[in-house]
């Protein structure tokens, strides 16, 4: 080990391997880690041996290391055994954080939580723990970071998001990583986040994630960018009643849940007129366009202006049928889109039983527990969504 080494030399001097010793097949300091391990519910993984033995001296017994090499799907599947999340604490450089990289994308294949404590630059664990002691430590792990939005704060970083052309290199860096997490409603959480900091459209986003062709950066920057017209009629109508109309806001921030809305564009900023009529400051196209970038290429000025000019039903012809009837599609349609979610979880973690006995019976068990669940069931099986669900109704 060469913690002073030049930039051009290896910090880790490694021994061939031989038939006794197979470095990808073992974990540094696990014989001494395991019942700390899993007693605590989590292992904290390191990179090198000196990190681990510092660690287990200031009394982080859960500490591991790879030592110096790629996290193998042997180390992943021995952590599985042992804990439910991993705690990468791996050094601040760019070489280390390449290396979590590709670590979380061999751990997402065992459906672990994943983490980051965050170390300042320069540090390593070891070099951490000298000099700032056992209590700031534990702080960071305190503080750690989920990993995709450790690495979607990077990806912004290192691209930005300002431009189109940013907002596409970012998508291009995270796609690979979203389409590891087998997870399905974690993984459309992490999409609702990046397409949320990024300001895409999520609808596109998920496209775009499921696709099996790689679409260039030109084809990416296209679907990503979208019109109006892309948008949910509905939605947009809403979003224009709640500027235009001041005796709507408040039928409509009591009675419209955020989530129910399918656009990402049109939720952010039926969110952003929530909150003005909350703080009772001015809410008007001119006031929401004055938030909105001066370049002509702006997504959010063009949506804005789109929507102010689209044609409306005129609010004297809106009667409560009418808004009753238009809160129930919002409701269903989040409804099916829920229950798509939890059912494709289901399908990934039961694959060689697709829809049958164990997976109803888990569908079940899950109505049972969750009431929003079992109605959005209900209203499923009056629908096509899903055609092998058990009788909700009973």
């Amino acid at each position: 080990y060469a913690p002073d080494a030049a930039p051009d030399e290896s910090k880790y001097i490694n021994s061939p391997e031989t038939a006794i010793y197979r470095k990808g097949q073992v974990l540094y300091g696990l014989h001494l880690a395991k019942d700390s391990i899993v007693r605590e519910g989590y292992a904290l993984l390191m990179e090198g041996y000196l990190d681990v033995i510092r660690a287990h001296q200031f009394g982080f017994t859960h500490a591991v290391a790879t030592c110096g090499t790629a996290l193998t799907e042997e180390q992943g599947g021995t952590l599985k055994k042992l804990a439910r999340r991993v705690l990468f604490a791996y050094d601040g450089d760019e070489a280390g954080q390449k290396a979590m990289l590709r670590g979380c994308e061999v751990l997402l294949e065992y459906e672990l939580g994943i983490q980051v404590v965050v170390l300042p630059d320069p540090h390593d664990p070891d070099s951490y723990l000298v000099e700032y002691g056992t209590e700031p430590f534990r702080q960071l792990i305190a503080k750690s970071r989920d990993f995709f939005d450790f690495f979607l704060d990077r990806a912004i970083e290192r691209f930005g998001s300002g431009t189109v052309a940013a907002k596409v290199e970012c998508v291009q860096f995270l796609i690979p990583i979203l389409q590891r997490v087998r997870n399905a409603v974690a993984q459309r959480e992490y999409v609702r986040m990046a397409a949320r900091r990024l300001d895409v459209d999520e609808a596109a986003l998920l496209r775009q994630l499921r696709s099996k062709q790689k679409s260039s950066p030109q084809q990416l920057a296209k679907t990503l960018t979208h019109a109006t017209s892309s948008e949910p009629r509905s939605e947009c109508t809403l979003l224009k009643l709640v500027v235009e109309y001041e005796n709507m806001r408040a039928w409509a921030f009591e009675h419209v849940v955020p989530d129910w809305l399918a656009s990402s564009r049109v939720r952010k900023w039926f969110e952003r007129c929530r909150t003005l009529h909350a703080e009772g400051r001015l809410l008007g196209w001119e006031s929401l366009l004055r938030e909105c970038s001066d370049d002509e290429t702006d997504e959010d000025a063009r949506f804005l202006r789109e929507v102010a000019f689209m044609e409306g039903e005129p609010v004297d012809q809106l009667t409560s049928e009418t808004l009753s009837s238009f809160l129930a599609r919002l409701k269903r349609s989040f409804f099916e889109r829920m229950v798509a979610d939890y059912c494709s979880t289901l399908r990934h973690l039961y694959p060689e039983d697709p829809e049958g006995e164990t997976w109803r019976k888990m569908v079940e068990e899950l109505s049972e527990h969750h009431p929003a669940l079992r109605e959005a069931l209900l209203l499923a099986q009056r629908t096509s969504v899903l055609r092998m669900l058990p009788n909700f109704g009973h």
